[in-house]
């Protein structure tokens, strides 16, 4: 496990992604894409809480679907895969299976923010962990 109670695999998979981001563009553009990502979330998880309230699922499978991308694109891969998840519920019609997906997220999204800064903001940046 690594020191976020993430599996080594895991922790290792967003510190190579923040890597090619770093690659792309230095540390401001690492930090700017942290940045997005923890403004953006919080604002889709309240869109979907919305959704929920309404019973709106498809505007919540629409922002399962943003997340899963996001997600992917800073190797995420716990996150990833719940907001997978909810996104195949959303397009079944399952709300009851979006519910119960979407309920792990907000927890793996916090311990996901815990390594994104962490690794956003070392210097020298972490880029793994031993197993």
């Amino acid at each position: 496990m690594s020191p976020f109670d993430l599996p080594a695999e895991d922790y290792r998979a967003i510190a190579s992604a923040l890597s090619e981001f770093r690659d792309l563009g230095g540390t401001e553009f690492v930090i700017e894409m942290v940045e997005i990502l923890r403004r953006q979330t919080p604002e889709q998880f309240a869109e979907i809480d919305s959704a929920l309230a309404t019973g709106d699922l498809r505007i919540a499978q629409r922002h399962a679907h943003s997340m899963k991308s996001s997600f992917g694109s800073f190797g995420a891969q716990r996150c990833q895969a719940i907001a997978v998840a909810m996104d195949r519920a959303g397009k079944a019609g399952d709300i009851a299976a979006f519910r119960t997906a979407y309920s792990a997220l907000p927890d793996e999204f916090d311990r996901l923010q815990k390594v994104l800064e962490d690794q956003a903001f070392a210097n020298p940046p972490l880029v793994g962990v031993s197993s």
